[in-house]
């Protein structure tokens, strides 16, 4: 297979896409369900090869197939290297002679088989197969399992001898107790112990080793780790902790410090900040960390911090950089840093020296994920996209100049797609604040010739979009839609200030950024004025639902995952933002404030047809949200529909779901923009249920 550079693949789709005499046809429902996706690149220390999870949809099983897949660096086949169906998050020896991976399994260990009704976990679904970890011989061979444990594993890294691994897991159920769930004392005390609003389990720190196989509980702590990383000289583990299980508490986590031989934990940070992302610096007597503050749990982008472990002194090392700190891993130096971060609506990878200043090291518009970098930091292997250019598998040297080579064609024909046009558009909103936004053009767009409208609405609200793929995005697209994607006040990837330009005024200056957005296009003749629809899932079906509240410009609104009441959501979802900075208070020292902001207040405004989508087990934006939305709507006769789908949490995760989810959206948006009866043309899956339109509408 012919390797060729980013931006000769990237120019060449876009000629195609946008005028090309070869393109056929738009990108539908199935193409998007049923594509080949990459993730979790892991590349050689030797920095000649890459490991990646390729991801199949079954369609029989309803579920996605993941296995690793490895290919050469330089470009080449890439071929299996596990068998599947559920491994995931390779990580290779520091010495590069073995690759650990997660695979699910069902444990062996006594314990598990005597749970044959074990309790439910949060999604609804009854835990089986467990998270356990595995190795090859990088040379090959056949993968062996390293732990079975009966709760499975959270998180692992490699020690740097190579002869061990040091994970995290939770801990195992006591016969007594497992006997007590089984006979019905499954009673579970919200926020006591482990426990948060689900059965909560503390979690410790093991080891392993690769030859002998033989899991070791290093520490015996009350406590859920999050996070650890491996000292240089593999003899102690710097964590991320937690001490209990509160909901909306993030502020409560702690970097600590694990000593291997005794198991003992030194807290290192005392605040009221959320810790995330440790790692040691390479000399060893230094952890860094990601905060967005180093007292408080402040509205701001994360951080980069050093804390020395004998003093406990810390500094900030990411100095102005402005840009939203996704990863990082240091040069072995210690004194300079590979940042993977989102600027504006691009996700790229950074160099940052010591005096703060940050160099892009990929020049390119688009998204970069998913990245590993080889030891000296010479090599990246990364996941990347853009609007028009549909995810596969990179690598880069980030010492020259030289442009990222892709390494996997994953779904090539997608080439043959006609694909619209895209740009990032800016303009000022009602108060002079500039905003930009993601602008999709479909097939064959004319200018002079204005066109149906989907205005979608980012998640977050700290939310953001990026240059990346968005297949949905492209289907509406390819139905003839625009689509403009605002990056409002409140985006994350634009700084501090961007980022608290909402602070107290949710559903405030935000709203006007959406609406001046689609002023603008409506001026410069891109958009018919009568044929408009909006879109959103969590804060986007939020804002989506207020939008609604407060002008009847939209012809139709499809609301995912959203909150219309803030004050009966403030004791059931995750929620600790509108507490803090969006709203302010709790509903009962700020009751104007909660009841005014919510868009169940306003509904007896909305005129928009309006279909709600939600899981059934979401705590984050529980469902009951859309109920009650729903239900307003249906009563005073505005025509609404709404969509449960079981077992769901707050993404749905289930592909026949997420299908049917896209192609109700579609049908709903066709029916009241465009006057257009739409329907899904495939035969399987399920047909639409019910078949005939039930939807309530007395107009």
């Amino acid at each position: 297979m012919k390797k060729e550079p980013l931006f000769l693949m990237v120019g060449f789709l876009i000629s195609v896409a946008v005028g090309g005499a070869q393109a056929q046809r738009a990108l539908t429902v199935d193409d998007e369900i049923n594509r080949v996706r990459p993730s979790s690149t892991a590349i050689s220390p030797d920095g000649t090869r890459v490991v990646y999870v390729r991801s199949d949809l079954n369609w029989e099983k309803n579920k996605r197939e993941t296995r690793l897949f490895m290919v050469p660096a330089t470009g080449g086949e890439p071929v299996p290297f596990t068998s599947g169906p559920s491994d995931s998050s390779p990580q290779w020896s520091p010495d590069g002679k073995y690759l650990a991976f997660v695979r699910r399994t069902q444990s062996s260990a006594k314990a598990e088989s005597e749970d044959d009704e074990s309790e439910d976990d949060e999604n609804g679904r009854k835990p089986k197969k467990k998270p356990q970890i595995w190795a090859m011989r990088s040379a090959g061979g056949e993968a062996f399992q390293l732990t079975d444990l009966s709760e499975g594993i959270k998180t692992f890294r490699w020690a740097p001898t190579s002869d061990r691994i040091v994970f995290t897991a939770e801990d195992p159920k006591s016969e007594e107790e497992r006997k007590r769930l089984k006979k019905g004392g499954d009673t579970i005390y919200v926020f006591e112990g482990p426990n948060g609003q689900y059965r909560g389990s503390w979690s410790n720190i093991w080891v392993v080793g690769v030859e002998d196989g033989k899991p070791t509980q290093v520490t015996h702590e009350r406590m859920l780790v999050s996070d650890i990383d491996v000292s240089p000289e593999g003899d102690r583990v710097a964590l991320v902790y937690r001490r209990e299980n509160t909901r909306n508490r993030g502020d409560l986590a702690e970097v600590g410090m694990v000593r291997l031989d005794d198991g003992k934990l030194v807290r290192l940070t005392e605040n009221e900040a959320p810790e995330s992302r440790v790692k040691w610096v390479p000399h060893g007597e230094e952890i860094s960390y990601l905060a967005p503050d180093d007292k408080s749990w402040e509205l701001r982008q994360d951080k980069l911090f050093v804390l020395d472990v004998a003093s406990r002194k810390y500094r900030i090392v990411s100095g102005g950089f402005d840009g939203a700190i996704l990863g990082y891993a240091w040069y072995p130096d210690g004194k300079s840093v590979a940042l993977t971060a989102g600027v504006r609506t691009n996700r790229t990878i950074y160099k940052l020296v010591p005096d703060g200043a940050a160099s892009p090291l990929l020049g390119h518009a688009g998204a970069a994920a998913d990245v590993s970098f080889t030891p000296d930091r010479s090599k990246a292997a990364f996941v990347w996209s853009d609007a028009l250019t549909a995810p596969d598998v990179y690598a880069s040297s980030l010492a020259s100049d030289e442009q990222p080579l892709r390494l996997t064609d994953l779904n090539p024909e997608f080439r043959e797609l006609s694909l619209g046009s895209f740009k990032v558009a800016d303009w000022k909103s009602n108060d002079g604040l500039p905003i930009e936004g993601l602008l999709y053009l479909p097939p064959g767009y004319r200018k002079g010739r204005p066109v149906p409208l989907i205005l979608q609405v980012h998640g977050g609200p700290a939310g953001v979009f990026t240059s990346s793929w968005s297949g949905e995005r492209l289907v509406f697209s390819g139905l003839g839609y625009a689509v403009l994607c605002p990056n409002v006040r409140g985006s994350s990837a634009y700084g501090d200030a961007l980022l608290r330009g909402n602070l107290n005024d949710i559903g405030g200056g935000d709203y006007q950024d959406l609406m001046s957005g689609v002023d603008e296009l409506i001026s410069y003749g891109i958009v018919h004025p009568d044929k408009m629809g909006v879109r959103g899932w969590s804060y986007g079906g939020i804002l989506g639902g207020w939008v609604i509240t407060q002008t009847d410009r939209f012809k139709a609104a499809s609301l995912g995952a959203m909150v219309s009441d803030w004050t009966s959501e403030y004791g059931q979802g995750f929620n600790y933002d509108v507490r803090l900075w969006y709203i302010g208070g709790d509903p009962w020292s700020n009751r104007k404030g909660y009841r005014k902001m919510s868009p169940l207040t306003h509904v007896a405004n909305v005129t928009t047809p309006t279909i709600l989508l939600h899981g059934e087990v979401d705590i984050t934006d529980t469902i009951e949200q859309s109920m009650n939305f729903f239900n307003a709507l249906w009563e005073k006769g505005t025509p609404t529909r709404f969509l449960r789908f079981p077992r769901e949490p707050h993404g749905l995760r289930e592909p026949r779901h997420q299908r049917t989810r896209l192609v109700e959206e579609i049908a709903w948006m066709h029916k009241y923009i465009l006057g257009v009866e739409w329907s899904d043309e495939r035969e399987d899956p399920d047909p639409r249920i019910p078949t005939e339109d039930t939807t309530r509408d007395h107009r």
